[in-house]
């Protein structure tokens, strides 16, 4: 039996484009455990977890009280994900690859024409990621604005 907790949580996942697999990775939570709180489960300790990678609001995914994206809140970046990974996660480079394809197919083209040289040198000067992942992240933001 569905709870409705299982139903937020499936339609969280799909919402964001992520297969049970792919959230198991990116959670550090067992695709097993995943498929059953879409079964029949309740919120955990995970839920906050869960509700950020999805883009969605934690207390609306916990109770289904109020709106599941108030906020505007963002599906988790490919970058946040590696800086950041849960303690029982790590950093998976074919789903960050995936991920990173998937932000560029978001972007116009004039901002992959610079974000590409960016790249480039992220793979020359790994010891700067976060300084990297910064500009990429604001390139893409403002050629985003104005193509709007």
């Amino acid at each position: 039996m569905t709870t409705d907790f299982g139903k937020r949580l499936a339609k969280a996942r799909e919402d964001a484009g992520f297969t049970q697999d792919q959230l198991a990775e990116l959670s550090g939570i067992a695709q097993s455990t995943i498929a059953a709180a879409e079964r029949g489960g309740a919120g955990s300790r995970k839920t906050a977890t869960l509700a950020k990678l999805c883009g969605v609001d934690a207390y609306w995914l916990e109770t289904g009280e109020g709106t599941p994206n108030p906020q505007g809140l963002a599906i988790a970046e490919p970058s946040a994900i590696y800086l950041a990974p849960t303690r029982a996660a790590k950093p998976n480079l074919g789903m960050t690859i995936l991920q990173l394809a998937q932000f560029l197919s978001d972007v116009s083209d004039i901002a992959r024409l610079g974000i590409a040289p960016l790249l480039s040198e992220l793979a020359t000067r790994p010891e700067e990621a976060e300084e990297l992942a910064e500009h990429i992240t604001a390139l893409a933001s403002r050629r985003s604005k104005q193509a709007g």
